[in-house]
């Protein structure tokens, strides 16, 4: 999975289970989110954003939330086929 970062920039993700919770997944990117979605903005850290996904949810189905937040076009490539260089998604389950 790629990210819309420019050069010289970098995205952090975190991705916790937490036991009896669920997972928690954490997108630090350069620069503020501009869409959002289910993801719920940070006011402390610019660019940051997080998302508390059900104890049972998929590897896939996080990997695409994920996608929306940090390259939308990318994602839109990968499930059209065209697989760019930067697009790396999950194998079929």
């Amino acid at each position: 999975m790629g990210c819309d970062c420019g050069p010289n920039e970098t995205c952090l993700i975190e991705i916790t289970e937490l036991p009896d919770k669920g997972i928690d997944a954490i997108v630090t990117k350069p620069r503020a989110v501009a869409e959002s979605g289910d993801w719920k903005p940070y006011a402390v850290v610019e660019g940051m954003c997080g998302r508390r996904f059900d104890k049972g949810t998929t590897a896939k189905h996080i990997h695409e939330s994920l996608g929306k937040i940090l390259d939308p076009p990318r994602m839109e490539e990968c499930k059209s086929g065209d697989r760019g260089a930067r697009a790396n998604p999950l194998p079929a389950e």
